[in-house]
């Protein structure tokens, strides 16, 4: 006897592999199912005609599936159970950053699907989200290109991101020598917005690769040869995030380390937002971000990135300065004279405060030659 399953086709002819009896409930509740089922459980990739052949119509499939319904509630409250675990933390353990897409985001494309692409939605709430592991893995990517540039010393990132796994040496080491970090990475999920109308969404983008002969099976390249459309879910530009990091400070021994954490998290996640992006397809754009200006209501003191900076000056200062191999604006000596140019005394002494607030204790323990040059201009100027 056949072990496949027993399937019927839907009205558009096609089908997804679940037993009969499966698909019935499916069918009668199909506005209700999350999007992660549709997608994955439900996704409706057999032809009745040639058994077990994809269908053409992958585009047309997943604009069926990026439909949220009723799980609209179950993100909301995703979202609340992270927010009443904040409130359980003591301040100096919690760093918050709200943050809006500025291009598609995507995240999840490896996993295997008929459409070739997959996508990351978190089980068993079929609800899109960027797994804490990969915002992990951004932010010590930003923490390391900080220590290339002098700003961290590598055992203040070996000390909050713990042992590099991807490193040459990694698998010579002891149980001994490896070390878990202090910093934990909250899994993201994309905020309901407050607005009436104005929900989480998914929606389809295409990728068009081209030369599919050339590239992949050897052959002459040519101007004849046709783009192979291949359609994938995107979370669209304008989605929210909320990035969650927690801090097991009694393990920081470094008082300095331990008063800073939250400002060299806050440095490392501008770079991340300018620079780096999450998810996938980063390299062509997708993933971009941006500080958010949405308030929050942890019901804590902690800090959010969002309500700083306080002097739109410094802000945009570091913006018009910023340049590629430039790690950090905020210690660089061109930040220093642009604000020492300034004739505006009050403006002057606001943009002074914020910077030193901005630097933390590096302001009286300047550790880098730069750092050392720039505050003595600010100190000169003052």
């Amino acid at each position: 006897m056949s072990s496949r399953p027993r399937v019927r086709p839907t009205s558009a002819g096609r089908c997804p592999a679940v037993p009969a009896n499966v698909l019935e409930k499916y069918e009668g509740s199909h506005s209700s199912c999350a999007p992660g089922h549709a997608f994955s459980l439900f996704f409706p990739f057999w032809n009745k005609d040639k058994d077990w052949s994809p269908v053409v119509q992958k585009f047309d499939a997943l604009r069926d599936a990026v439909a949220f319904g009723p799980a609209q509630d179950l993100a909301k409250a995703l979202v609340e159970r992270q927010r009443r675990s904040v409130q359980s933390l003591s301040p100096e353990r919690v760093w918050i950053v709200d943050a809006v897409a500025t291009s598609p985001f995507t995240t999840g494309l490896g996993i295997e699907h008929p459409v070739e692409n997959g996508f990351a939605f978190l089980t068993p709430y079929g609800l899109p989200y960027l797994a804490g592991s990969g915002v992990k893995g951004v932010l010590r990517r930003a923490a390391e290109d900080a220590a290339l540039d002098g700003l961290l010393r590598k055992e203040d990132v070996e000390l909050l991101f713990g042992t590099d796994n991807q490193s040459d040496d990694y698998a010579n080491k002891s149980g001994e020598e490896l070390r878990r970090g202090v910093l934990s990475f909250w899994d993201v999920f994309p905020l309901p917005s407050t607005n009436p109308g104005d929900n989480v969404r998914l929606c389809v983008e295409l990728m068009t690769p081209h030369h599919s002969k050339y590239l992949q099976q050897g052959k002459s390249p040519h101007d004849s040869e046709q783009p192979n459309p291949i359609p994938f879910l995107a979370l669209p530009a304008g989605s929210s995030f909320r990035f969650i990091v927690t801090s097991q400070t009694e393990r920081i021994d470094d008082p300095r380390i331990r008063a800073t954490w939250q400002s060299i998290l806050q440095d490392r996640f501008a770079e991340a937002f300018a620079w780096l992006g999450f998810g996938a397809k980063t390299a062509v754009g997708y993933g971009a971000m941006k500080l958010s200006s949405r308030e929050t209501n942890t019901g804590a003191a902690v800090i959010v990135a969002a309500e700083v900076p306080k002097c739109p000056w410094v802000d945009e200062a570091i913006r018009r300065l910023t340049r590629p191999g430039i790690q950090n604006v905020l210690w660089n000596q061109q930040l220093a004279n642009e604000w020492k140019s300034l004739t505006d005394s009050a403006l002057k002494a606001e943009a002074l405060a914020d910077i030193r607030r901005r630097w933390g204790a590096d302001w009286d323990a300047p550790r880098t030659p730069g750092q050392k040059k720039a505050l003595a201009i600010y100190k000169a100027s003052s």
